[in-house]
Parts: C-alpha cells; sequence; structure tokens
C-alpha cells in the first residue's frame, strides 16, 4: 500500500525532469550543436526526435493529471491508495 500523498511529489519530480529534457534539446537546436559526420547525424536527428515524441507523450500525460486533479466536482483532494498483491 502506498502512502497517500506519494503520487503528487512523484509527478512534480518528473515534470521537473522533463523540463530539464526539453531545455536540453531545444538548446541543443538553438545553439546548434551537433555531430560532424553523415551517419552519425542521421543517428542524432533519429534520436532526437524519439526524445521529442517520449517527452510529449509524458508532458501529456501529466497535464491531464494535473487537470483531472483540478476538476473535480468536490474541488477537494481526494487521496487514494493503491494495493498491490
Amino acid at each position: 500500500m502506498f502512502p497517500t500523498q506519494t503520487l503528487p511529489p512523484l509527478v512534480l519530480t518528473v515534470d521537473n525532469l522533463l523540463g530539464l529534457m526539453a531545455g536540453s534539446l531545444i538548446a541543443t537546436l538553438l545553439l546548434d550543436i551537433g555531430p560532424r559526420r553523415y551517419y552519425e547525424k542521421t543517428v542524432a536527428k533519429k534520436v532526437y526526435h524519439e526524445n521529442i515524441f517520449c517527452d510529449n507523450d509524458a508532458l501529456g500525460c501529466i497535464i491531464w493529471y494535473i487537470s483531472q486533479r483540478l476538476t473535480d466536482d468536490d474541488k477537494t483532494y481526494q487521496p487514494f491508495y493503491v494495493y498491490l498483491p
């Protein structure tokens, strides 16, 4: 059984990590940082697109979670428990 206050700090931590990853991806674009060889450029572009895809998915999940918590009918925080087998 997880404590009731575990999920919000976890979401905050993941959100901060995604922000750092997004900032580093944007910085590489703005500063034009990249490999010199052609083959390395193609591999780097593939990895870059995979990272953007994963960041967008994770950020979307966090935004969905926060919006669900803010639009509760009773406007109060309802703690919940997760029971593990």
